[in-house]
């Protein structure tokens, strides 16, 4: 901004302070109290934030192979990690055995361990080990609950790494 503008800026702004006034609207805005208070109103607003995209984190977050990241997006736990092949992958943060996080904050590791009883899962979100205190064979398929697109059931990914509707991911440039 060169030295005119400046003046010009600086100059506008000591006319609004003098004058009590601003140049945003031409007369003061009042919002009713029961905008903030009314549970019709803050249902709404929660409807409306949670049918829209919301941020989880960058790709550069899992910057190499076999790194994860964990996110905390409306009050839900996310598990964000980098495959071996460097997929990226997204999960509910909960263990299947009782519901505990299984990890937190940011790392590097092969295996996720939940801290709860021990149960380990891949960075592909497959429940791969369990303790030898519950004596059975872990059951095929069995994985964390896999957060994906709804049309193609995979991730895609570039840029940023969006979580929609509650349930998928998506990736915008």
């Amino acid at each position: 901004m060169d030295r005119d503008q400046l003046v010009d800026l600086t100059r506008r702004a000591v006319k609004l302070a003098r004058d009590k006034t601003t140049d945003l609207a031409p007369a003061e805005y009042r919002v009713r109290a029961d905008t903030y208070t009314s549970p019709d109103r803050h249902a709404r607003d929660i409807e409306m934030v949670l049918a829209s995209p919301q941020l989880v984190g960058y790709v550069s977050e899992l910057p190499k192979p076999v790194s994860y990241c964990t996110k905390t997006v409306m009050g839900r736990s996310i598990l964000l990690t980098r495959t071996t092949e460097g997929l990226i992958k997204a999960f509910e943060n909960v263990c299947l055995h009782r519901q505990s996080q299984i990890t937190e904050g940011c790392g590097s590791t092969r295996r996720l361990v939940c801290p709860y009883h021990a149960w380990n899962y891949d960075l592909d979100g497959n429940l791969v080990g369990v303790t030898p205190m519950f004596k059975r064979k872990i059951p095929a398929g069995r994985h964390v609950v896999k957060l994906v697109h709804p049309q193609t059931n995979e991730l895609v990914v570039e840029q940023v790494i969006v979580v929609t509707d509650g349930q998928s991911i998506t990736v915008q440039p």
